[in-house]
């Protein structure tokens, strides 16, 4: 099976992941989403990236410019995509490879950052959060080239 590619998101295509939103995440509504991707389409700092088949949005993730780093604020898969296809993770790759240097951050739970240092990335911070539980703070950088003393 081959894997699909990671893309800007054309704004033409926001219902369709507006439906990815709803069928992926539990207690989202479909205006809630719309919502949520308009809000993300009018923040000048973020942007939409998604994998398609036959015109059916596979995932999606979000990246926002903070500074100096970029934040990885959402990766989403569809219930329905093929586990083999390992999505999740080819999202979060694709993320790296797009921001370069940049340093790349998520912020996630404890059940998650294993699978992130399985990726690459290393915890930066972990804070308590209202309820009690932790939020940890993973960061992501691009290695330096050793080629001709860089």
């Amino acid at each position: 099976m081959e894997s699909p590619t990671f893309a800007p998101l054309e704004p033409d295509a926001d219902a369709a992941i507006a439906n990815l939103l709803t069928a992926a995440m539990p207690g989202v509504s479909p205006e809630g989403a719309v919502g949520f991707v308009a809000t993300l389409r009018a923040d000048p700092a973020a942007s939409l990236y998604a994998a398609f088949s036959d015109d059916q949005p596979l995932a999606l993730y979000v990246l926002r410019k903070v500074g100096v780093t970029s934040e990885l604020l959402l990766v989403v898969v569809a219930p329905g995509a093929a586990p083999a296809l390992d999505l999740d993770a080819q999202a979060v790759r694709d993320a790296g490879e797009r921001v370069g240097r940049r340093p790349l951050t998520v912020e996630t739970t404890e059940q998650f950052t294993d699978w992130y240092k399985s990726l690459g990335f290393k915890l930066v911070s972990k804070r308590r959060k209202p309820d009690g539980s932790f939020s940890f703070r993973m960061g992501w950088h691009a290695k330096k080239s050793h080629k001709s003393g860089q």
